[in-house]
């Protein structure tokens, strides 16, 4: 397996070693840590800290969607290659108050729950990312970026292309595309 040989190593965002020297770097929650006039210095040298991938996850919020756009940006000047979320090297389009995040359902232990004062045994985490590379990936279609809204006439998408930010609709009637579209949740790729 790929991971049997893994390690995790923790390193000061202020102090990154010059030259690659991992595989896959991981920042999550990190950039927060840091001022935003530091976010695109940092990133660049998590990205030379690195010999093939750099995940960064931060709130999906404004301000953490904000950070991953500078990332963005600072990266593909990096000579980076980008593999999700984004689906182009084009300027992303999305403009404030809007902002690209996603969601997932996590399970909150007992512990979780009465530390939180939780009375459902779950919470949506949200959250905005980038994955860049330095192996080209194959950027083509568009992603979903908020939940599809499904009404008696159709489904509607607000999508994410090479071609800027979209809606798109599927009718009922198109019973063959109307049933593949269905399954498509936040985050997928149209």
């Amino acid at each position: 397996m790929a991971l049997q040989a893994a390690r995790a190593l923790n390193a000061d965002l202020g102090n990154l070693p010059g030259e690659a020297s991992v595989d896959l770097v991981i920042a999550a929650y990190a950039l927060a840590e840091v001022p935003l006039a530091k976010a695109r210095e940092t990133a660049v040298a998590l990205w030379k800290a690195c010999e093939n991938t750099l995940l960064v996850i931060e709130p999906g919020t404004p301000q953490g969607f904000s950070r991953i756009h500078d990332v963005r940006v600072a990266l593909l000047a990096e000579g980076a290659h980008l593999i999700a979320p984004c689906t182009h090297v084009n300027a992303c389009p999305i403009q404030p108050p809007d902002w690209c995040h996603f969601s997932v359902r996590l399970a909150r232990r007992r512990e979780h729950m009465h530390a939180k004062k939780a009375t459902v045994p779950f919470e949506d985490e949200k959250f905005s990312y980038l994955i860049a590379s330095r192996q080209p990936g194959v950027l083509e279609g568009a992603r979903v970026l908020s939940p599809p809204a499904e009404s008696k006439a159709e489904i509607k998408f607000k999508l994410c292309a090479e071609t800027g930010l979209t809606q798109q609709s599927i009718a009922r009637r198109g019973k063959a595309e109307y049933k593949r579209v269905r399954k498509l949740e936040w985050g997928d790729l149209f």
